[in-house]
């Protein structure tokens, strides 16, 4: 996808947060959006107890049909109770939001056609953002699309003003949009922060996306790692999805490890363009997918094992047992964030079709919710997840959780509500709709 470039005025992240001077031309607009969660699954279809008065009655019901969308309290937590927030343990929020980028929007306009001009207006659809942000309030925030110039003049100084630091990290060549990553520093510390760019041009996995993964530390000296990405769009190529994933799992790999049966729980949130019946999917869910090699990579020519490892990683922590994670050996170029594989030339004798694995067991926000989250080709889907590390110690839904416990998900929108919707919108000001869920990291 082509964009404008833009230039910008910030400093270099470190791994202690981020410094930016600010440029900030852009009025920001007063929010209208009217935004807000609800633990009530009935009060998306009821309007506020201000407006449940006799007189009104009549009229409430004549028009519900038409507020259910309108309602701020369309979407709530779920499950409505839970005893999970009570007990012992590290409770946070994370919330994960493709916030769409007005230069993509720009470049792909057949895509609104029927929404209002006000709802794509950038001044318009932020406030809207912010509010939806400022009632959720996560502690960790994971931002798709976020154009590189609005960084600058709105997101990064507006999640300041409410106590977030963050990171920013532009798709490369010309793409003028990328993945941010926030956090607020009076609940984590941020060990370290890692970017990774997807684009290995001398091995034709040439695609722009990157992704940022963070390092964080509670106040009770608890660590996990969160990571952010926005996967590759097109529906035709798969394998170079997969591709991407496996560099992902790869860093993921080597920070979360801790020792040969330890590891840091992960969350990966974003935008991973799959729905969930696809083969990438099931890679995440399952970890085994068998993909048809390009003729110009496979794992083995972007120095990776067929288990998603670094290979001189895996041989590192096998052979001594210990953790990569805050060293920087010479195949890992810390100035840049990013791993230098060696090149491994193609054989053309090599099978078509490569299986490749990962050793993480991921849980989905899915279990818990099940609506979706964009419209594509006038068809509403999810592409949008919150995966998350799980062991062996307990059960929920059929899979295995550790000390990382999914405790209550934002319950999103069923497509059989959504007819005749379209997005971005005064409700959903962005074409994808935000993912969040609170989780309880144990001791």
């Amino acid at each position: 996808m082509k964009s404008s470039r833009h230039n910008l005025k910030y400093q270099a992240t470190s791994s202690s947060g981020s410094s930016y001077t600010k440029d900030r031309r852009e009025t920001r607009a007063p929010c209208h959006s009217t935004f807000s969660t609800s633990s009530d699954p009935a009060s998306d279809l009821h309007p506020s107890n201000n407006e449940s008065s006799s007189k009104d009655t009549a009229k409430s019901k004549s028009s519900s049909k038409k507020r259910v969308f309108d309602s701020p309290n369309r979407r709530y937590w779920f499950p409505k109770k839970t005893t999970e927030m009570n007990g012992p343990g590290f409770k946070f929020t994370v919330m994960s939001y493709n916030i769409l980028s007005d230069s993509l929007m720009a470049f792909h306009t057949e895509l609104y056609r029927g929404c209002k001009n006000d709802d794509l207006i950038w001044i318009n659809r932020w406030p809207r953002i912010l509010k939806e942000i400022r009632s959720i309030s996560p502690d960790v925030l994971a931002l798709q699309e976020a154009q590189s110039d609005h960084y600058v003049t709105n997101i990064y100084p507006d999640l300041k003003t409410l106590n977030y630091e963050g990171s920013f990290k532009k798709r490369t060549g010309n793409k003028s949009d990328g993945v941010a990553l926030f956090y607020k520093p009076s609940r984590l510390k941020l060990q370290d922060i890692i970017s990774l760019e997807f684009n290995q041009n001398r091995v034709g996995l040439d695609r722009d996306n990157v992704a940022l993964i963070g390092q964080f530390q509670t106040k009770g000296n608890q660590s996990f790692i969160l990571a952010t990405t926005h996967l590759l769009f097109n529906p035709k190529r798969s394998d170079v999805r997969l591709a991407q994933t496996a560099l992902l799992l790869a860093e993921l790999q080597r920070l979360s490890f801790v020792n040969l049966s330890k590891f840091s729980p992960v969350i990966i949130a974003g935008d991973f363009n799959f729905t969930p019946n696809s083969m990438e999917h099931n890679f995440w869910m399952n970890g085994k997918a068998k993909f048809k090699q390009n003729i110009s990579f496979g794992l083995r020519s972007i120095g990776l094992t067929s288990n998603c490892v670094h290979e001189h990683v895996e041989k590192y922590q096998h052979e001594t047992g210990s953790s990569l994670a805050n060293k920087s050996p010479h195949f890992i170029d810390r100035s840049a964030r990013l791993f230098n594989p060696l090149k491994v030339p193609y054989n053309p004798y090599e099978a078509p079709f490569e299986e490749i694995n990962h050793n993480f067991s991921f849980n989905s926000i899915e279990t818990l919710d099940q609506g979706v989250t964009c419209k594509h080709d006038d068809r509403w889907r999810r592409v949008d997840y919150l995966f998350y590390s799980s062991s062996k110690s307990s059960m929920l839904y059929g899979k295995n959780e550790g000390k990382l416990k999914l405790v209550q998900v934002l319950r999103s929108p069923m497509s059989k509500g959504l007819k005749g919707l379209r997005i971005p919108s005064k409700m959903f000001p962005s074409d994808h709709i935000s993912q969040a869920a609170k989780f309880i990291l144990l001791k």
